[in-house]
């Protein structure tokens, strides 16, 4: 993840800061889900991520966001307390 995640560039602004995307990034993570096309995909659907861009998800993430991010993730959605 060189450039953030592009679903969530207008709560988080990860591009171009490399120290706000290994903040806001976890390598420990179980099963994965790839989406060719989120619009059409079941899967998505069920997932709640019909919106998102085509691309590889974590089912489950384990880590810590820090509090400066963590009220604009809860706000838009993002994350689920």
């Amino acid at each position: 993840m060189r450039e953030g995640c592009p679903n969530c560039e207008d709560v988080l602004h990860l591009q171009g800061s490399q120290d706000a995307i290994e903040e806001c990034t976890s390598q420990v993570f179980e099963g994965l889900i790839t989406l060719a096309d989120p619009s059409k995909s079941w899967v998505a659907r069920w997932q709640r991520l019909d919106g998102y861009v085509k691309g590889v998800y974590a089912v489950k993430v384990t880590g810590t966001v820090s509090h400066s991010y963590l009220g604009g993730l809860i706000n838009s959605f993002l994350l689920r307390p």
